[in-house]
């Protein structure tokens, strides 16, 4: 997880528990018992005691008189050690050997993890963030340091969102975020990311490639403006507009493909079209809810087909994402080769999202949908691709 900018990163002013829980997930890849010890017994207190401390910071706090700066930042702290603790109980919880967690600990560390985020009003801050003047090379590393506090605060909201997406997907849970409120943009390129000096930082930034240049390569891409490209069909007339020439990181990728999860899954319990329609995410008037099988069926083929369009939107994306082709060559997975962050590894949640939307279908298989891209070599590509995950 992305999610610790460790060219900025102070050890000495970080809060005691966030510490305790960078260890805890350091002591993940020891395997022994006295490690598993450690991360069950963090596992235990820190969800407490981070309670504690955001009671106590938000004591003076209320809707009209939101926290200093001060609060702020060890608020931050806060969500991202909830965010690492939630992290390790939905994904190392149930390895073998691994660490111990019920499911209801899950529940209150992602109830908790939302109360947060809305009384911090988080997603506002984000929202409203304008990017320093970088003009003056005095300032350049004060600027600098502010963009890398606004990043690591959005992927920390990021992963937030995508937590969310995965109780939808595992436990059947109702969503708390909807794709439409996170009016934020995704997350910026690995070369800003991993900049070690203001300078580095602002070489990339100033780098013309595939994700901008300038401003638009610091703020990233439009959430917003990524869901309204994929829910458009692609044709032969369109074909080179928004839909695949987005300059969506690894990341983003991720985001989106586990918005479309969490769609599909909200999409199977739910008994009536959801507020907006069964659009997996242009925002339209909710439609009536269905009054016999024909228009159930006829809410659920839209929504199959919807579904669709995006799948078909986001593997084009992927496919011509810089990092397709490490992707495509086994992803890292030789002898002495680097794996895969978890992250940039989305191909096979595409998959996943395509038997999910198959297996919701009330009628068994769906026909993937001819966009009228003719039937060139691609489908086969694509085929070929999918067997090898």
């Amino acid at each position: 997880m992305p999610l610790i900018h460790s060219a900025t990163w102070n050890i000495g002013s970080t809060p005691p528990t966030l510490l305790r829980i960078f260890h805890a997930c350091g002591a993940l890849f020891v395997k022994t018992a006295e490690a598993t010890a450690f991360v069950t017994s963090t596992l235990a207190s820190a969800t407490a005691e981070i309670s504690q401390e955001f009671s106590k910071l938000n004591a003076t706090s209320d809707a009209d008189h939101p926290p200093a700066s001060t609060s702020l930042q060890h608020n931050t702290h806060l969500i991202i050690g909830l965010v690492l603790l939630q992290t390790v109980c939905l994904f190392q919880g149930e390895s073998e050997g691994g660490v111990k967690t019920q499911p209801h600990t899950n529940v209150e560390h992602h109830a908790m993890l939302v109360t947060m985020i809305r009384q911090t009003r988080l997603i506002e801050r984000v929202r409203s963030w304008e990017a320093p003047d970088w003009s003056d090379p005095i300032l350049l590393d004060a600027a600098w340091k502010e963009w890398v506090r606004f990043a690591t605060i959005k992927r920390a909201l990021l992963l937030a969102y995508f937590h969310d997406c995965c109780h939808c997907m595992y436990s059947a849970s109702p969503p708390a975020f909807s794709p439409a409120e996170l009016d934020v943009h995704l997350p910026c390129d690995d070369a800003l990311w991993r900049a070690q000096t203001a300078a580095e930082w602002f070489t990339a930034a100033h780098t013309p490639g595939i994700y901008g240049v300038g401003m638009q390569r610091i703020y990233g891409v439009s959430m917003q403006r990524a869901f309204k490209a994929l829910s458009t069909p692609l044709t032969a007339s369109n074909y080179d507009d928004d839909a695949t020439r987005l300059p969506l990181t690894p990341f983003g990728l991720f985001i989106l493909i586990h918005t479309v999860l969490r769609n599909i899954s909200v999409a199977r319990t739910a008994r009536t079209p959801p507020p907006g329609g069964w659009s997996c995410f242009a925002m339209v008037a909710a439609p009536v809810a269905p009054t016999n099988r024909v228009d159930a069926d006829a809410d659920k083929a839209e929504f199959t087909f919807r579904t669709q369009v995006v799948l078909d939107n986001w593997l084009q994306l992927w496919l011509t994402s810089p990092e397709t082709a490490l992707e495509l060559n086994g992803g890292g997975s030789g002898a002495g080769e680097q794996q895969l962050p978890f992250v940039c590894n989305s191909l096979p949640f595409h998959w996943l999202a395509q038997v999910s939307l198959w297996e919701n279908s009330l009628d068994g298989p769906w026909p993937l949908v001819d966009l009228g891209l003719g039937a060139s070599s691609k489908p086969n590509t694509l085929s070929q691709s999918g067997m090898q995950w």
